[in-house]
């Protein structure tokens, strides 16, 4: 029985992407009766689906109950996974308060690992992310600033760039309005930048163009005539 709720719910995601908004809360609804008869309101399966639910609500236009399901879903969540996992931030998100949960999240790791530790540049990516988001530029440099100065001195240039989020901080780096800081580290760290460079997710003008400001400052006149 409980397997016809994850299928329900896989259905109801379906629908929901179809845009058959009205089977897709049905969907959901079945699963998240199910779930709870089996599971008990407490599960963090009854919390996915609450979540399901919850942004199905939404795209419906039914104000409020958005809101009621992602509480109870974060309610769960906080009790089940604690507060800095992956899911409770996704619920976060979905209520609108990701910066609360991020800020929430680098005062523990700060308390717990101390300013220095690698999982607090995770913590301090993320927020400058959201402030990214919410067109808080300044702080959201100054959290990617913090990051990046962190994995520095932690991991190393070296192995900084074969670490995932690198070219998050490239894409970061080459874009930034302050392009004669970003451009300066670049340099300094540049055989790690470039061996890393995604180049097929570099596609704007403004990218190739800032990347040919670097070749001709490192005299690589040729590769500078190949970025516009």
């Amino acid at each position: 029985m409980f397997h016809v709720a994850t299928t329900y719910n896989n259905l109801g995601t379906v629908h929901s992407d179809l845009g058959n908004l009205g089977q897709a809360k049905e969907c959901h609804d079945r699963a998240l009766a199910i779930r709870l008869e089996k599971l008990g309101p407490e599960h963090v399966d009854v919390a996915s689906t609450y979540n399901k639910l919850g942004t199905v609500h939404s795209d419906l236009g039914n104000l409020g109950q958005p809101k009621e399901c992602h509480d109870r879903a974060l309610a769960i969540r906080l009790e089940k996974l604690g507060p800095e996992h992956v899911d409770v931030a996704m619920t976060w998100a979905k209520l609108g308060q990701a910066k609360e949960y991020h800020d929430r999240a680098l005062a523990i790791r700060l308390e717990k690992l101390g300013p220095g530790h690698v999982d607090v540049a995770t913590t301090y990516s993320n927020l400058g992310t959201v402030h990214s988001d919410l067109g808080n530029l300044g702080q959201a440099k100054e959290c990617h600033d913090r990051a990046l100065a962190i994995r520095l001195e932690k991991l190393g240039p070296g192995m900084l760039m074969s670490q995932p989020l690198t070219t998050t901080w490239v894409l970061y780096t080459v874009t930034w309005a302050t392009w004669g800081q970003a451009r300066s580290i670049m340099i300094m760290h540049w055989p790690f930048v470039w061996k890393s460079l995604d180049l097929g997710m570099l596609m704007s003008p403004t990218t190739y163009s800032n990347l040919g400001t670097v070749h001709s400052d490192l005299g690589n006149l040729g590769q500078a005539k190949e970025c516009p």
